[in-house]
């Protein structure tokens, strides 16, 4: 019986300083969109927005690994990328090479991620940034199905 209570007593102090120790977050865990394995879709590159009926839309997933991998909206995109808390460089990058008529958001897309240097996220946005904090392109982290 001692045994017992001495071991609910100990059970209920370990909870009570782990709670203790708890960070508490004001922001639902939905709201927080992590920057690798989350599909980016551009909305914004160089000042210009990406078409609504665009198809494929433009996008990018940064992989865990290391590995990038998208779309320009015509051409399939893949390449390296290194972060360091705010820091972004994309390396080694390659895309086929689909003729791609009417697509004006390719060159800019591709221009973006060779100048990148930043990254800021906030909530499911994720901003791309040359090294003086310009904005290169804005992306929405795309609707999970649940």
């Amino acid at each position: 019986m001692k045994r017992a209570v001495y071991s609910g007593l100990v059970s209920g102090l370990m909870i009570t300083l782990l709670a203790g120790c708890a960070q508490v977050s004001v922001r639902p865990v939905d709201d927080i969109t992590p920057l690798t394995n989350t599909y980016w879709m551009l909305q914004e590159v160089a000042g210009q927005s990406v078409p609504a009926n665009m198809q494929p839309k433009p996008s990018l997933l940064m992989a865990d690994d290391g590995n990038v991998y998208g779309n320009t909206g015509c051409n399939e995109i893949q390449g390296r990328y290194q972060v360091a808390t705010t820091q972004v460089r994309f390396t080694a990058m390659s895309a086929t090479r689909k003729f791609c008529q009417n697509n004006s958001i390719e060159q800019p897309f591709l221009q973006a991620l060779e100048d990148a240097a930043g990254v800021t996220l906030d909530g499911d946005t994720m901003i791309l940034r040359e090294a003086d904090a310009t904005a290169l392109a804005t992306f929405k982290a795309a609707k999970r199905n649940r």
